[in-house]
């Protein structure tokens, strides 16, 4: 189903799929449509993603002045909560979507009640760079993965990216966010992902007030896509929580 609002005459459009209680899923990016993350690894069984299109992304018109700041997408993001009508969310950000998932947490506390974080929470600027390419986003580069990632490049909108990289890239860095955030936090990383991994993982997890982390095994950086079953059982159980959480445990790891 696609859903759109208008944000000052600037349509931004949000598809959903599944059923059950619904997930606000950021994409990638930016630039990157709601459709990057697909059904997250078949959460959508248990949730129902609703994937915002990033302006100028898939269904969602350019923004007049052209910025792709993660502020701008933070104030994109409140009045497509608004529009849902929802009090509360469950938000989960993947790369980009995860610095926009920091900032809106840490801005908007009393909005989010859990938070999954499939991302760093600074851009790689230290001299971090996938091996191999495009083909170090993944642990295994088959055919699985070349087919997702073709697929996806093929709808980056990519002036998104561009104006990123000449304005924000450098300065991209929402780790003081993180000791603002009151959600239940999980951050999520493949075993093999080259921009998170176990060990930034946890020391982003550190600095959440609430927050454990889970490492998928023989995973790069989209997961959901290399270990379908594992990333699914691993987000749907942490969402299914009822408890006010216990620090920075480790499940799956």
């Amino acid at each position: 189903m696609i859903d759109e609002l208008s944000l000052d005459g600037r349509r931004l459009t949000i598809t959903s799929v599944g059923e059950g209680p619904p997930l606000v899923a950021l994409p990638g990016g930016p630039g990157f449509p709601g459709d990057q993350v697909r059904d997250l690894g078949g959460l959508g069984a248990t949730r129902t993603l609703l994937r915002p299109d990033w302006r100028g992304a898939g269904a969602s018109d350019p923004p007049p002045d052209g910025r792709h700041g993660i502020d701008d997408y933070v104030a994109d993001l409140a009045r497509v909560q608004e529009h849902l009508g929802l009090d509360v969310i469950d938000l989960l950000g993947h790369s980009f979507g995860g610095l926009v998932a920091i900032r809106y947490a840490a801005t908007y506390p009393e909005r989010i009640s859990r938070l999954v974080l499939d991302a760093t929470p600074d851009v790689p600027g230290d001299g971090r760079a996938p091996l191999g390419g495009m083909a170090g986003f993944f642990a295994n580069w088959d055919d699985r993965a070349q087919g997702y990632l073709e697929s996806v490049m093929s709808t980056l909108y990519e002036p998104a990216g561009d104006w990123f990289e000449e304005h924000e890239y450098a300065l991209a860095d929402v780790r003081p966010d993180l000791v603002r955030i009151r959600a239940q936090a999980l951050v999520v990383t493949g075993d093999a992902d080259w921009a998170v991994g176990p060990a930034r993982a946890r020391a982003m997890a550190d600095a959440i007030a609430d927050a454990q982390v889970a490492v998928i095994p023989d995973a790069g950086h989209f997961s959901w896509i290399e270990n379908p079953a594992a990333y699914a059982a691993t987000v749907g159980a942490f969402l299914e929580r009822t408890d006010a959480g216990s620090g920075s445990g480790a499940p799956g790891m």
